[in-house]
């Protein structure tokens, strides 16, 4: 004898997991679209560079406006080159030009520069206002250190603050702070500590997003994010 009420709730658990399958099926197809359209989009923003340099080599460049990538209503972007080869490829004396433009149009503008002293490091050093350096405790990267706090004091420049990431290994601990100063023969302006360590920090490199404007980092890490600010007043104090 079949008990009326036991089917009838064994079918609707039936009908609300195939519901609920579909919906996700849904979702995947319309997150797969979003992914695809996002690759060729953020395909698309990393050759912004790249054709800019080239329309100038070649007179074609009209206004900044149409190089950049828009972030927010605050920040526009004009990305490297996805394959570094393509870096090399850019002529240092288009760098004056850019930024000359740049200087117009943005109140700050910032530049992510690796840690070499090539044509292009050397152009942008003698424009920029202020220099960060990154820092870590491993022992080549205090080596390069030191060898670039000499070199500046050589050129005679002392427009720089050292920042010391903790956060990138936060299980490095070679040398405590005062090792590090009398290694680099330089203070060290700034500590972000390895409290900051984030294990979804990929994520945020990935979707292109700055990660100390989301909300959740800001309200989970907020010594830390003031650490950030205080750096950014110290320049826009310059």
């Amino acid at each position: 004898v079949l008990n009326l009420e036991e089917c009838m709730f064994e079918l609707k658990t039936m009908l609300d997991y195939l519901d609920s399958l579909f919906n996700d099926f849904e979702k995947e197809k319309t997150s797969r679209k979003s992914y695809e359209d996002n690759v060729v989009d953020f395909s698309n923003k990393l050759d912004k560079v790249t054709k800019l340099v080239d329309d100038m080599y070649n007179n074609r460049f009209t206004n900044i406006e149409n190089y950049v990538v828009k972030y927010n209503e605050y920040i526009d972007v004009i990305p490297s080159p996805k394959d570094p080869r393509f870096a090399s490829k850019i002529n240092g004396k288009y760098l004056s030009v850019i930024l000359s433009k740049c200087s117009m149009k943005y109140d700050v503008i910032l530049i992510d520069t690796n840690h070499l002293l090539n044509e292009i490091n050397l152009i942008t050093m003698d424009y920029v206002d202020e220099i960060i350096y990154l820092i870590s405790n491993d022992p080549i990267d205090l080596k390069n250190m030191k060898s670039m706090v000499s070199i500046l004091k050589d050129m005679e420049k002392d427009n720089y603050k050292i920042v010391l990431n903790e956060s990138i290994n936060k299980l490095n601990h070679y040398f405590n702070n005062y090792d590090i100063k009398n290694i680099i023969k330089s203070n060290i302006d700034y500590i972000i500590p390895n409290s900051f360590n984030l294990k979804n920090i990929n994520r945020y490199v990935i979707d292109g997003k700055i990660i100390t404007l989301d909300p959740k980092i800001q309200k989970m890490h907020s010594k830390v994010i003031k650490t950030y600010n205080d750096i950014i007043d110290d320049i826009l104090k310059k």
